[in-house]
């Protein structure tokens, strides 16, 4: 799944045409014919491939050439241990062991010890700085001093003074002790040889040796500041053993700022009398890299599944996205391969069952500000709606968008690093198309886009901007994910099937959720064909069985609206309205709803008299038969009426319509007669609002007259049994008669 980051070895594995460089570097290392030693640096940035250079050097080193022997060593690993001179000598040991030349290997461990165990002059700084700092601290001067001793007996002035040199002594000598009982030790093991003694041996020895010794040490630029020096005193001290290469691998100016420890003496100049020769890294083509990425891309999104093609089958969005900002992220080969790890990886968890929940061309532009730009990244995902409004939640857009245009503008200044402050730009401007038309104020709407935006998945969208970050589908997880819209899609071959689903929508609370989606990805050719328009249609209209009358005052956060909002924009794909009135015939008459139709063919009433000259749906005539069928259907189901939670609504429609006005009459007063089914429908009329709770005298005055209401609830007050059953809405009711009474006009 991942790609390595480790250096390459072989000669197969470059990408960047350096096998010949590699091949000058070991011919150089290999025609050194001096016994002198030899310090050769290798200059490159971090991640540009130095150890992979210097991998392919070496083996071309080895292949030919069986006089010299390698010695590898990371200070790396021994970084924050104390330990770098050891872990040197370890490595230059293990090498020269190998070879069976013990002496030298013993010489060298001594060496090492004595070298371990001389002080470094900042320790004998400790003293003077320790006691300047009590000086300073007392704010004592040497007036006071010389004054305070010519008032002290003689006697007591040479007790302190003892006291005082016995305790200068003991802070500078305390970490020293140690170190010169331990080197006492070591000398009396190797009969008392001095450190230039032993040092010369050596040089004898390695002075004999037919084989040279190639000295690697590499990733000097990763260790700490103390640690960089250590190392170059290391290679100071010994730079002048004979038969010796040294190969450094660093970054020159992180070395050279970490060098300047002397005054008068600058990084550089250090290095240089250190350095004998400089190779400089050659640098990789930004071509190179890009070509690499777009492979690498190119074979992730082929292996993801067959759902990711129709994001590149316009290559217009992916050439703008990768020659944006996009391609300049990336410097160097390690920079691609700790990308598409991370992109990997992420993309995977919003894949499900092959079905992809985001764009992956953003996916992958917002992958960089992740692995790159991680400020900038979590700038974006806590700031949903200042990348995403398409305009004003507050009305005034003009200072809105001023307001927008200045956060977004500091965001680039606080947020974006210096050297990905322009790439960055242009990358945000790619993604947030609302975003460029604020900041460069081209004065484009993009509302017309918000759907097309929801359609192709892109993070522009504030439906879909939250999965970019937290990796759920739909950024909730009561969200309908883009696998479950598809299994919908499925669903929708069989009317039993897509009856169910919607079911379980239901139960679980989910169902409007399901219902946006629907109503999202309803005008796609691709989701929901056109032959299966019946099954859908009767399993929503079948819905409004279970409906319980909402208080939402929002009629956008309904489900009658949004179930009805579906229908609407599928039979809105099919031009022939024909076929549409043969539908919603068939779903009217078999629908087991009785509120659902009615509530269908009044919103399609509605656009149709918004828009007579271009009905979406229907014809005007076949509006009116369909009318009938509904109206019919309710008068062969007027025992059904009663269970109706939205039987107000479905009363109206049938008044508003004028069709079969008798039966509506009829049925009116059948229901004032029955006490049972008039009590029951008088309760729908109570509504609470602000916590208390009120009654809808104007709407029930459109049954009927609220004088005859009142006789008929007082008398059923007589019945104790209804009256404590339904209390509340006789009492609301007779409280405010008489002040709705004289409102009412009646």
């Amino acid at each position: 799944m991942f790609i390595s980051e480790n250096p390459i070895t072989t000669l197969d594995e470059d990408i960047l045409g350096r096998k010949k460089y590699a091949k000058n570097i070991a011919r150089a290392l290999t025609g050194w014919n001096e016994d002198k030693s030899l310090v050769i640096a290798l200059d490159g940035e971090w991640g540009s491939g130095k150890t992979s250079l210097i991998n392919l050097a070496i083996n071309e080193v080895k292949k030919d050439n069986k006089s010299i022997d390698v010695v590898r060593f990371n200070p790396w690993i021994y970084s924050e241990t104390d330990n770098l001179l050891d872990g040197f000598i370890g490595e230059l040991t293990a090498v020269i062991g190998k070879k069976q030349n013990k002496n030298l290997v013993k010489k060298l461990e001594y060496y090492s010890e004595l070298l371990a165990l001389t002080p470094r002059k900042e320790q004998f700084k400790t003293a003077s700085n320790f006691l300047l700092s009590i000086l300073v601290l007392l704010g004592i001067t040497s007036t006071q001093i010389s004054q305070f001793i010519s008032n002290i007996p003689e006697l007591v002035v040479n007790i302190l003074y003892c006291a005082g040199i016995v305790f200068f002594l003991f802070v500078i000598l305390s970490p020293i002790i140690p170190r010169i009982l331990s080197f006492l030790h070591i000398r009396s093991k190797y009969n008392e040889k001095s450190i230039n003694q032993l040092k010369e041996e050596i040089t004898n020895l390695l002075q004999k040796t037919k084989k040279k010794l190639l000295i690697v040490i590499d990733d000097i630029d990763r260790v700490t500041n103390q640690e960089i020096r250590q190392i170059f005193r290391i290679i100071r001290t010994n730079a002048d053993f004979p038969n010796t290469i040294y190969l450094l691998a660093f970054d020159r100016n992180i070395i050279e700022k970490n060098l300047n420890v002397q005054e008068n003496v600058s990084g550089r100049d250090y290095l240089e009398k250190i350095v004998q020769v400089h190779f400089i890294l050659p640098s990789t083509p930004d071509k190179k890299v890009h070509d690499y990425l777009f492979n690498e891309m190119n074979e992730l999104f082929i292996s993801l599944s067959d759902t990711v093609y129709k994001f590149f089958e316009d290559t217009t969005y992916y050439s703008s996205i990768f020659h944006s900002g996009f391609k300049y992220f990336f410097r160097n080969i390690r920079d691609v391969k700790r990308y598409m790890n991370s992109l990997k990886f992420n993309i995977l968890q919003l894949i499900q069952d092959k079905t992809i929940e985001i764009n992956p061309i953003d996916m992958a532009a917002i992958e960089v500000l992740r692995v790159f730009e991680p400020d900038y990244y979590n700038y974006l995902s806590k700031n949903k709606s200042l990348f995403t409004d398409l305009k004003s939640p507050f009305g005034d857009d003009k200072s809105y968008r001023e307001e927008r245009k200045k956060h977004i503008q500091e965001s680039f200044l606080n947020f974006a690093s210096d050297k990905n402050r322009t790439h960055l730009q242009d990358l945000i401007y790619e993604l947030f198309p609302q975003i460029k038309s604020i900041v460069l104020e081209s004065g484009i709407n993009f509302s017309s886009s918000s759907l097309e935006w929801v359609h192709e998945l892109r993070i522009c969208s504030s439906t879909i901007f939250d999965s970019y970050f937290n990796f759920i589908p739909g950024g909730d997880e009561k969200e309908v994910s883009i696998y479950e819209l598809e299994q919908a899609v499925i669903a929708s071959n069989n009317y039993a099937s897509f009856n169910e689903l919607i079911d379980t929508y239901t139960k679980n609370g989910r169902i409007m959720n399901f219902l946006t989606k629907m109503f999202d990805f309803s005008s796609k050719d691709e989701y929901f064909a056109n032959e299966n328009f019946y099954n859908i249609t009767l399993a929503l209209l079948d819905s409004f069985v279970n409906l319980s009358v909402s208080t939402d005052f929002i009629i956008f956060d309904r489900q009658d609206y949004m179930t009805i909002a579906v229908i609407y924009r599928l039979l809105k794909r099919n031009d022939n309205l024909e076929k549409n009135y043969q539908l919603l015939s068939d779903a009217v008459n078999e629908t087991n709803s009785l509120y659902g139709p009615t509530y269908l063919l009044n919103q399609i009433e509605n656009e149709l008299k918004a828009n007579p000259k271009n009905p979406e749906i229907v014809s005007d005539i076949h509006l009116e038969d369909l009318k009938c069928i509904c109206i019919k259907k309710l008068c062969l189901n007027k025992h059904r009426l009663q269970d109706e939670d939205y039987i107000i609504s479905i009363l109206n429609l049938w008044r508003g319509w004028g069709i079969d006005s008798d039966e509506y009459n009829q049925y009116l007063q059948e229901l004032f007669i029955d006490d049972e089914m008039f009590i029951r429908f008088f309760d729908r009329f109570e509504y609470v609002t602000e916590s208390k709770k009120n009654f809808h005298y104007n709407s029930l005055k459109a049954f009927y007259a609220l004088d005859k209401v009142r006789q008929k609830v007082e008398k059923l007050m007589e019945n104790k049994n209804i009256y404590e059953e339904h209390k509340s809405s006789i009492d609301i009711f007779l409280r405010d008669f008489s002040t709705t009474e004289d409102d009412l006009s009646l």
